[in-house]
């Protein structure tokens, strides 16, 4: 329980594989855009007519991890950009 709850907070150590592989100057000018799929993804999922209660909680689980994600990218953005991608 304690590792999954530190996964949930940390996106899987997407910070730390960010900061450690130097990734915000590879990925500078994508991440819009990489926000943007996440967004695109998450809408789509949650339009799925789902019956099975264990399929919705996976595509919750799944959802869920997928907004930090997408947070985690927009936290990374200048100003600028996130006030376009909230647009």
């Amino acid at each position: 329980m304690i590792i999954e709850q530190q996964q949930i907070l940390t996106t899987q150590n997407l910070a730390a594989l960010f900061v450690g592989l130097d990734l915000s100057s590879t990925l500078h000018g994508q991440l819009e855009e990489m926000a943007m799929q996440c967004i695109r993804w998450i809408c789509r999922r949650l339009q799925r007519n789902i019956d099975q209660w264990h399929d919705r909680l996976i595509m919750l689980k799944n959802t869920a991890s997928t907004w930090r994600q997408m947070v985690f990218f927009l936290a990374v953005l200048p100003a600028r950009s996130v006030a376009e991608f909230l647009h």
